[in-house]
């Protein structure tokens, strides 16, 4: 078992992008631009409620697709906006696949992603394409917690204490794993131990160091 602090982890919570899937926003900048004539930064600048309210799942995806259409004057369709959101989306290596099973068998593995239903359909897609796969969360997570199911996003401190009580861990036993800086905070101002994840690494090889 591993470790830290001195404190046995029986648990591990794992972020989704840049973490198990891969991301590719080089061609996800492209596809925004190319659709919305403007980079992603500016669109979500001006869209920020929108997006912040679809990635919490208190809007559906045809009223997400109207206010991006909207935002276009019209000018695009409701398949060029898919297309163009889910260019971001990579793939899940085999190994990352491997590992989670390796670590179920010691550990009890979650996942939380701030996400939304459009990327998660996409992502099943992709796994089915990739790796035939059909029951990504049952088969690899003892439980799966993304952000427009429950209506929380990280880093809101609420969201990590709202998962250890629904699935019963103490934040303490238990390892959250993210790429991104304000996450990790989030998840360790409530007890978690936390490990900020560089996308440009193989997290396979790491959690095998550790």
């Amino acid at each position: 078992m591993l470790e830290m602090q001195g404190k046995e982890i029986k648990n591990i919570l794992f972020d989704l992008g840049n973490v198990l899937i891969d991301l590719h926003m080089p061609r996800f900048e492209e596809q925004v631009i190319k659709v919305f004539g403007r980079n992603y930064c500016e669109v979500c600048a001006d869209l920020a409620s929108v997006f912040e309210h679809f990635e919490r799942g208190n809007i559906s995806e045809v009223l997400f697709i109207n206010a991006l259409v909207k935002y276009c004057g019209g000018n695009i369709n409701a398949n060029q906006i898919v297309h163009a959101w889910n260019s971001i989306l990579g793939n899940i290596p085999v190994e990352r696949l491997e590992m989670l099973l390796n670590l179920r068998q010691k550990y009890k593995v979650f996942l939380f992603s701030n996400t939304n239903c459009t990327h998660i359909d996409q992502l099943h897609r992709i796994l089915v394409r990739e790796h035939q796969l059909q029951d990504f969360e049952e088969k690899y997570f003892d439980k799966v917690y993304y952000s427009h199911k429950i209506h929380m996003c990280k880093p809101d401190p609420e969201s990590f204490l709202f998962i250890a009580a629904d699935a019963g861990f103490h934040p303490n036993e238990t390892l959250f794993i993210d790429d991104l800086p304000q996450n990790i905070a989030g998840a360790a101002s409530v007890g978690y131990h936390v490990m900020q994840h560089d996308p440009q690494k193989d997290i396979t090889k790491i959690l095998l160091q550790l």
